[in-house]
């Protein structure tokens, strides 16, 4: 049993601790007491403290009293220093002081941003300083003359379009708002002259040449779209046809959207009928010529071969096919029907992740690739020769050929052998094919496609197709002549020739094709029952095409046929001061813009009987010495 005593000493001990315990508690809720703010103190005073009544509350807990501090649950000030409550819990302790590398840090990358705004800003000032320079370059390099300046009125410009998908340039574009585009038309149309620039309330009635005023009504009915110049009309004109071509590119626009306007400009000025307020009193030619140097920079061409484009095609086809030019041709393949069928083929290549369609009414043979997962040159099927990739325009010369089962045919310029190979499944692999070509190492190419094709009626020769008859004395039945050339129909595949060809070259390349096509018809047999010969190329230029043919019907006994062709563009029968046969317009040119494939030429000719040879008369005059010693 405990004795009474030590049962004392435990009640004191007890109590001693409830005391300890009860001062401790209200030791810790006079401190906290003294941190909070007073009831009367202003909200402004106490700024930053936490207060019970704003969110905060009291609560004191168990039998001995105990207070403590229940924060609301959102960040606030404490009043001790750069402290932050975050929400959590009840109780949750507070947060360090953040540290002062992390507030610089922050006011660092406030100071970077900042920084970058002002960067762009300047950027953009830049951007507008140098239009402006541009403009002020011009006028101080002509003579100013007021009084031969017509004020400026403001009409919206017909017909302008935004046709291009990656130019930038949109529909609706005000020209008047952007500093840019205004600088590019103002320095090529005023050519220095002081010009009057206004808005049309403050603008007068522009005056046409035949003195009609014109007014601020739109200029044509295709004035929706939106485009808004500032039109002057200039008495230096002169000046300006005058002016250099390289003056003339510096002077364009540099940004690409003004640029693209300003070509847009050029093209409705050249139409016919154009608006005065559209043209000025520029002439139609110097039009023209601006929209030849703007083209060329724009797309990227040396200015003689957009100056040909521009003339062949005249200017709004001419853009259209300089943005054809622009995107990439189909892939398209040939099946060879030697080894499989067309829907078989498209069946396996579908099922391997090659979507295909077919190319067209126009084929029998033809696939154009729509999407691929895979290589379409490396499948199990192409390696073993079950299709040819071939461009769409390729098939047109053979098609155009007609070959025939066991006939004698010559390829005279064959490599690689899409060409070649075609012509050997129309004949069933039956026949002969002579198939040449003057370079020794696309002969390889040429050799190893006929391999992989399982063709076995070819013969691969290397010869100069300018001396075939000096090696093939045998004459052939049809002939095909897919003649060397400047390739200005394909550019989308090779763009430096953008830059590379000239119509120099054009007319460099028409006399080896002449000679070419004289040998073709050499070796063509006039009494067989075919006697075809097929002419063509991968270019526009007339030199390289409708001047080939008509040379070769006034050299040679043969005539024009039918193609065979059902699409395409008849050929020209006149080009500026030139006049062709009437029969060349059975020749059939192919233009990218139109039927969306490489630019193509193809020509038919029949090879007429040769000439019974003339009896030759006899000198019986008293003239010729024979005839004295006789008598």
């Amino acid at each position: 049993m405990r004795s009474k005593t030590s049962g004392r000493q435990d009640k004191v001990s007890r109590q001693g601790k409830k005391e300890s315990e009860s001062g401790y508690a209200a030791n810790l809720g006079r401190k906290i007491k003294d941190q909070l703010p007073d009831r009367g103190a202003s909200k402004n005073q106490e700024a930053g403290k936490i207060n019970p009544r704003q969110g905060g509350k009291m609560k004191q807990h168990g039998k001995g009293g105990s207070t403590v501090l229940e924060v609301a649950p959102e960040i606030r000030k404490h009043p001790l220093g750069n402290v932050t409550q975050r929400p959590g819990k009840k109780g949750r302790r507070l947060q360090e002081p953040q540290p002062e590398s992390e507030r610089e840090s922050e006011r660092e990358s406030e100071r970077e941003s900042e920084r970058e705004s002002e960067r762009e800003s300047e950027r953009e000032s830049e951007r507008e300083s140098e239009v402006e320079s541009a403009l002020s370059t011009t006028g101080s390099e002509s003579k100013t003359d007021a009084d031969a300046q017509t004020p400026v009125s403001n009409a919206g410009c017909a017909g302008f379009e935004s046709g291009s998908e990656s130019d930038g340039a949109s529909d609706g574009v005000s020209v008047t708002e952007s500093d840019a585009v205004s600088g590019g038309v103002e320095q090529l149309e005023s050519s220095g002259e002081s010009e009057q620039l206004g808005s049309a309330d403050e603008s007068e009635d522009a005056v046409s040449e035949d003195g009609e005023k014109l007014g601020g009504e739109e200029c044509g009915a295709d004035s929706s779209a939106g485009c808004e110049f500032e039109y002057v009309d200039s008495a230096a004109e002169e000046d300006e046809a005058g002016m250099g071509e390289e003056a003339l590119i510096a002077s364009l626009p540099h940004e690409r959207e003004a640029l693209r306007l300003f070509v847009e400009r050029c093209v409705s000025a050249t139409r016919k009928g154009a608006d005065a307020r559209v043209r000025g009193s520029i002439p139609r030619a110097e039009w023209v010529r601006r929209l030849s140097a703007s083209a060329a920079k724009y797309w990227g061409y040396n200015l003689a071969l957009a100056t040909y484009f521009v003339d062949l095609f005249g200017p709004e086809e001419a853009l259209e096919f300089f943005e054809a030019n622009e995107r990439p041709r189909t892939l398209t393949l040939r099946t060879n029907t030697l080894k499989t069928r067309r829907r078989e083929l498209a069946q396996v290549l579908i099922a391997r992740g090659c979507n295909v369609d077919v190319l067209g009414e126009w084929s029998k043979h033809g696939l154009v690739v729509t999407d691929s997962t895979i290589p379409v040159g490396a499948t199990p099927e192409y390696l073993a020769g079950h299709y040819m990739l071939q461009a769409a325009s390729s098939f047109l010369p053979v098609i155009a050929l007609q070959p025939k089962p066991d006939e004698y045919v010559l390829d005279m310029a064959a490599a690689p052998g899409g060409k070649t190979s075609f012509i050997a499944q129309l004949m069933r692999n039956s026949g002969v094919i002579v198939s040449n070509d003057a370079s020794k190492t696309r002969g390889f190419a040429l050799a190893a496609n006929v391999h992989r094709l399982g063709i076995t009626n070819t013969v691969v020769v290397n010869f100069d197709g300018r001396k075939l008859n000096e090696h093939l004395k045998r004459p052939f039945d049809r002939v095909l002549l897919d003649a060397p050339c400047s390739g200005s129909g394909v550019l989308s595949k090779d763009p430096e020739a953008k830059v590379r060809r000239t119509p120099d070259d054009f007319r460099k390349l028409a006399a080896l094709q002449k000679e070419l096509l004289c040998q073709a018809v050499d070796l063509t047999n006039a009494k067989s029952n075919a006697a075809v010969i097929v002419y063509s190329t991968c270019s526009c230029s007339v030199e390289e095409n409708e001047q080939v043919i008509d040379y070769i019907l006034k050299n040679r006994r043969v005539k024009l046929v039918d193609t065979g062709i059902s699409f395409g563009t008849p050929g020209l029968t006149r080009y500026h001061d030139k006049r062709f046969d009437e029969s060349l317009a059975l020749t059939r040119r192919f233009y990218p813009h139109k039927n969306n494939m490489d630019g193509f030429y193809v020509a038919k000719l029949i090879k007429l009987d040769a000439l019974p040879l003339e009896r030759t008369k006899r000198d019986r005059s008293k003239k010729n010495q024979y005839v004295k010693d006789a008598l």
